[in-house]
């Protein structure tokens, strides 16, 4: 198959993953909720930030819309790219950390990637990727660091990618690795704080809805 329309069905699908990544539910329920923008409410757009400000269940509303977003942009992406196949779900996720942490519909506005990535990552390797999102989690709960386990499930599952994509496994992995690279640099802030001593575990700032650090 000609390289040149691989890629740009690779673009296809990273452009569907962009645009339904771009949705932020957690705006949505910040605006339901108070008819503000997370922004103006000093909140990042994410499940987090959503659960401590509005409640559980706010929360997991926008855990279930982050993780539903990706799962759709995956969806469309393999059925209207069929040559792609397992890749197709690699290049829409991809971009739909991207469209998340960068909102497109936003003016380059986004979230923290947290339940975008996890999800990515479990479509990617339906089995071994829950794994990776298991190890993630661990960080986070052995450092209190939320940043740290987000951004670590995909580097986890790249090694795991290499292996299961075949052919196909360094360009799998080097994408699960390029949406470590889009999150981390979308929690910067909070990424720095981590280094500096400077950022609460995750435990110690819930007691505290208004200590939400960067949005």
């Amino acid at each position: 198959m000609d390289w040149e329309w691989m890629a740009v069905q690779r673009l296809g699908a990273a452009l569907v993953g962009v645009l339904l990544g771009s949705l932020l539910p957690a705006e949505a329920v910040a605006r339901w909720r108070t008819g503000r923008g997370t922004r103006t409410l000093g909140l990042r757009p994410g499940a987090y930030d959503t659960a401590r400000r509005f409640g559980a269940a706010a929360g997991a509303l926008v855990l279930l819309g982050d993780a539903g977003k990706t799962a759709a942009a995956c969806a469309v992406a393999r059925a209207a790219l069929p040559e792609l196949g397992g890749l197709a779900v690699i290049w829409a996720g991809l971009g739909a950390v991207a469209g998340h942490c960068y909102s497109f519909w936003h003016r380059g506005r986004g979230g923290p990637g947290t339940a975008v990535l996890a999800g990515w990552v479990v479509l990617c390797l339906p089995f071994t990727g829950v794994l990776a999102v298991v190890g993630g989690a661990a960080l986070t709960l052995a450092t209190g660091y939320l940043p740290l386990g987000a951004v670590a499930a995909p580097v986890f599952a790249a090694p795991i990618a290499l292996l299961q994509y075949g052919a196909h496994g360094p360009e799998a992995g080097l994408c699960l690795l390029a949406g470590a690279v889009l999150a981390s640099a979308r929690q910067r802030p909070a990424l720095r704080s981590v280094l500096h001593g400077a950022e609460p575990p995750f435990y110690e700032s819930w007691d505290d809805p208004d200590d939400t650090g960067e949005p």
